[in-house]
């Protein structure tokens, strides 16, 4: 399955995405000026701090008496006060690769998101860009060609919003970026200056490294003013590394004598998951299976003729590790069947049957947009539980 666009993308809203759950690009797709803008999933502002803090519990109490009183403004104003610590941070742009093209040739343009292969191409005339984020290698690759011999010429330019610095040395581009010690999300909008660089070592933001590579077939490349500057190439390959995590997943495996960062679930090396299995001796496993455990639902199976479970869609997508299927598998195990009630069911959805899942419900009872939905769907609840329940009745459940 392809999507196909005639023009470039005029705003960030409408440039095509690449990822690897990680690594993350958007890409306008432009024909004189191509802008990449770059993201990495551990990229946030703020800094190590504790959350500990007194005693909270009356505050709680109180707050749970208004809301029994039906004084929700006074028991919202009594939590923001009281409950609330410091603002959630802000997930912060990597940066962006940007292309300037000279002598751009003439003919049609395209620019599409290929999904089955997970590429982003665009074409001017004969000049083709084709970008892909691998998994496997953890890098962001442009490959660059064109029809007419050494009709390539390209600068490459490395920027972005926060604070960095650039250089470029020996066909190499490299950007050392500092993301905010705080930056306030626009929804609460109390700071006088809500983006905020701290001095102290202690209060400073993470620091990242970006390094792009210039593979070329003709052509010659240059260094000047920071820039990457290609001239009279058939072919290009850019590839834009995090060379930090790379680094640390080499030095890691040296020390310990294994190698995980493509052990599932740790983030190549990036996720928070890759430093605990490494230095902890930590199991890997999803999410619902580890609140399953916590809270005995093994024992809770013992004796239960229906297990009722839901989400607000289910779908293909809800094949992997989320809350129905793992409560299904438990379910299957132990012989109990499960009934999901859900508010739409998506493509996918019956891949849930062969999981342990007995049969789905859909809230919906009307074709409405989500907009109308939403203002009707505790009424649609009650009505879906009253009808499952009567037949759970007439079951003999």
């Amino acid at each position: 399955m392809e999507l196909w666009y005639d023009r470039p993308a005029a705003r960030w809203t409408d440039a095509l995405p690449g990822g690897n759950g990680r690594l993350g690009v958007m890409d306008d797709g432009g024909i004189e000026r191509q802008t990449l803008w770059l993201n990495e999933d551990t990229f946030w502002s703020g800094y190590p701090r504790t959350l500990d803090c007194e005693d909270k519990s009356p505050h709680f109490r109180k707050i749970r008496e208004l809301i029994e009183a039906r004084q929700y403004q006074a028991a919202q104003a009594l939590f923001e006060k009281e409950m609330s610590f410091f603002p959630g941070e802000s997930y912060e742009p990597l940066g962006q690769l940007v292309l300037t093209y000279r002598n751009v040739p003439d003919g049609d343009y395209l620019r599409r998101l290929d999904l089955d292969t997970a590429t982003l191409y665009s074409r001017q005339g004969s000049l083709e860009r084709e970008v892909l984020v691998s998994a496997p290698h953890q890098v962001t690759a442009l490959h660059l060609t064109t029809r007419e011999a050494g009709g390539l010429h390209v600068s490459l330019t490395l920027d972005g919003p926060l604070r960095h610095r650039t250089s470029a040395s020996a066909g190499e581009l490299s950007m050392l970026a500092q993301a905010p010690s705080l930056a306030e999300p626009n929804y609460s909008n109390t700071l006088a200056e809500p983006v905020q660089y701290h001095e102290e070592p202690s209060h400073q933001g993470i620091r990242a490294a970006v390094l792009v590579q210039v593979r070329h077939r003709g052509g010659t490349l240059m260094e000047r003013d920071g820039h990457l500057i290609l001239e009279g190439a058939d072919e290009a390959m850019t590839a834009v590394l995090d060379r930090n995590l790379s680094h640390f997943a080499d030095v890691a495996a040296e020390s310990l004598g294994r190698d995980l960062r493509d052990a599932p679930g740790t983030g190549a090396a990036g996720g928070l998951g890759f430093a605990m299995a490494a230095f902890l001796g930590s199991r890997m496993q999803m999410g619902i299976e580890t609140v399953l455990d916590t809270a005995g639902f093994d024992r809770l199976l013992e004796g239960a003729d229906l297990v009722i479970t839901g989400e607000g869609r289910i779908d293909s997508q809800s094949m992997r590790g989320k809350v129905v299927t793992g409560v299904a598998r438990r379910a299957r195990a132990a012989g109990v069947p499960v009934a999901a009630v859900v508010g739409d069911i998506g493509d996918g959805a019956e891949a849930a049957f062969d999981l342990g899942v007995s049969g789905i419900f859909s809230i919906n009872r009307v074709a409405v947009p989500f907009s109308q939905a939403k203002l009707r769907s505790k009424d649609d609840m009650r009505a879906t539980a009253a009808n499952l329940f009567r037949f759970m009745e007439r079951l003999g459940l």
